[in-house]
């Protein structure tokens, strides 16, 4: 094709037909411009195409880490419940004059249980940040993933250390004088079993500061546990079909 143009550029400057010449230099000329032009049409569609396929590989990665955010979340909610639950037959009793009863040492232990790793992994969003968030083409999804890993899992982590905090404080200032001992027991299959014997039952029923903190942390765990939990628990749901519809999207399907 090259030998093909040389040789009409050629017969053209050797017949002095230089207006023909010069059209056909335009000609060339534009051939080229053509050319670099759809070399560069070609080069952008490979680097979107690869842009894209990263972008989805990172969506993935995260909807798989929200995924096991919502099932951390149902088994810290589960967790909690379990305490609360506790916690409300513990003050019933007292409150009520009730006899001491063998079943309620697994609830005084209960009263004091948390999950500590209610919060999101975020790994994945890490690595999206390493590579710039601007990947995701969405500015919608990618403020929405900014604000639940940054904003609501903060919320999490901050609340729930603060509970766990507060349960310590308990153990040195308020549990050490009533109970034998704190926090005894073990793990099974995702549930803490363990024991807290009161030093004196009867006593409980007058303790006005044991009462107190009682039904104080079960308000306390209302605000600093269910409803970050929960909130998040919603905003993560709707970002995972905001992720599925944007993956249809990104994909063809």
């Amino acid at each position: 094709m090259i030998k093909f143009f040389r040789k009409i550029r050629r017969r053209l400057i050797s017949g002095s037909n230089f207006s023909k010449y010069f059209l056909y230099a335009i000609g060339e000329i534009l051939l080229i411009v053509i050319g670099i032009l759809i070399a560069l049409q070609i080069n952008n569609w490979n680097q979107r195409n690869v842009r894209d396929k990263k972008e989805i590989e990172i969506l993935k990665l995260i909807r798989s880490d929200l995924m096991e955010g919502v099932s951390e979340f149902d088994r810290s909610i589960a967790q909690y419940t379990t305490a609360k639950n506790s916690m409300k037959v513990i003050i019933d009793h007292l409150e009520s004059d009730g006899s001491y009863q063998d079943s309620l040492k697994f609830h005084f232990f209960n009263t004091m249980l948390y999950w500590g790793t209610s919060d999101l992994s975020n790994s994945s969003f890490e690595t999206l940040k390493s590579v710039g968030v601007d990947l995701i083409s969405n500015k919608d999804l990618r403020d929405k993933l900014i604000v639940v890993f940054d904003e609501y899992d903060s919320w999490i982590k901050g609340d729930e250390n603060r509970y766990v905090d507060i349960l310590i404080d308990a153990g040195r200032n308020v549990l050490n004088s009533r109970f034998n001992e704190y926090w005894a027991g073990e793990r099974i299959n995702d549930k803490y079993i363990g024991e807290m014997i009161p030093l004196d039952f009867e006593s409980l029923k007058r303790d006005q500061e044991y009462l107190f903190f009682l039904k104080s942390l079960k308000n306390q765990m209302k605000w600093l546990i269910d409803e970050p939990i929960k909130s998040t628990k919603l905003e993560v749901v709707k970002l995972i079909d905001q992720i599925d519809a944007e993956l249809s999207k990104l994909e063809g399907v």
